[in-house]
């Protein structure tokens, strides 16, 4: 509380947190307002499009977006993200995620499923413009902690690619896409929030060296950064995979293409860490980093949960099949 980088985040965090709540609301009180009901399946069913179905879609749009970090709804990540203490930093970029994730599930296919159809156009925008931003921002960071705000942006844009097309097969994608993003991105976090209690340093520059003095710390955030950055047989890539072939079946292309490229730019800015780590001498003054328990468990069981979600997907089918089941029961 008396820092003054974490005392702007959380300023930032909380007004523009409660500028996308109240856009959030705004859209489905106009929903309410247009059939009189609050049950969802019932609101889908009476729901016409008209205009003002349409204006609260994108305050709809704009409320998920914040949860998500879609452009133009980012504007909060990386003074969030790098003010922050960084396990609440690991916390928002996975739950705020997922929740956002959940409800944008319960509003695009449970509410608008018969009218996604009409907004697949402003999905691909907004996953373009998402993806291509984060990826060539992030290039440019030197703090660790708004370099994963921006590598957050990114994962962001490939991920509501699943929404094109409104097939199951988008669900189980985004679903699975989801859950490699977790455990890819806390074996990463999890490395970082270790070697800052240990030297309080967070420039990416600061970890030259680090597979000398620590080499299977070094190893578990490589793995994690290139799962990130869709390296296979990593589960970033099956993951990635998934999404594009979405994108693929629904006649968006060039979308894929696009999101191939961003991919490749990923990998350049992730990269930079690796061989920072790998490459570069470390310092003279280096010292080997003391992992508590908890810690050590969570880069373990994180690296873990990244390599077998890669040798999943070979069981895709019966996956796909609990995905759906559990889906109903839970909609």
């Amino acid at each position: 509380r008396n820092h003054s980088l974490s005392a702007e985040a959380s300023l930032k965090y909380i007004i523009l947190g409660a500028l996308s709540s109240a856009i959030l609301l705004y859209g489905l009180g106009i929903l309410f307002g247009l059939t009189g009901e609050t049950h969802l399946n019932t609101i889908a069913q009476k729901l016409i499009p008209s205009p003002a179905l349409w204006l609260a879609v994108v305050l709809i749009t704009a409320g998920i977006g914040f949860k998500l970090t879609l452009v133009p709804f980012h504007m909060w990540a990386a003074d969030v993200y790098e003010g922050a203490p960084t396990p609440i930093t690991a916390y928002l970029s996975v739950a705020s995620k997922g929740a956002g994730l959940a409800f944008a599930f319960q509003i695009f296919f449970q509410i608008l499923n018969r009218h996604l159809g009409d907004l697949e156009i402003l999905f691909t925008v907004i996953a373009t413009i998402t993806m291509t931003l984060g990826n060539v921002v992030a290039i440019v960071q030197q703090n660790i902690k708004r370099f994963m705000a921006f590598s957050a942006i990114s994962q962001a844009g490939y991920l509501i690619m699943g929404f094109i097309g409104s097939t199951p097969e988008g669900i189980s994608a985004m679903i699975y896409y989801m859950l490699v993003y977790i455990f890819s991105n806390m074996v990463v976090f999890a490395t970082i929030v270790l070697y800052s209690n240990e030297t309080g340093y967070e420039k990416i520059e600061d970890y030259r060296g680090l597979s000398k003095t620590n080499p299977m710390i070094a190893l578990a955030m490589m793995i994690g950064l290139f799962s990130l950055a869709g390296i296979p047989p990593l589960s970033g890539f099956v993951g990635k995979f998934f999404l594009f072939s979405v994108a693929s079946e629904a006649g968006y292309h060039w979308l894929v293409g696009v999101a191939a490229i961003n991919s490749t730019i990923s990998l350049y800015y992730y990269l930079r860490i690796v061989r920072q780590m790998y490459i570069e001498a470390p310092e003279q003054n280096a010292i080997v980093l003391n992992s508590s328990q908890i810690l050590g468990l969570t880069i373990t069981l994180s690296t873990v949960g990244t390599i077998v979600l890669g040798v999943i997907p070979f069981f895709y089918e019966t996956i796909h099949a609990h995905t759906m089941n559990w889906l109903n029961v839970l909609l």
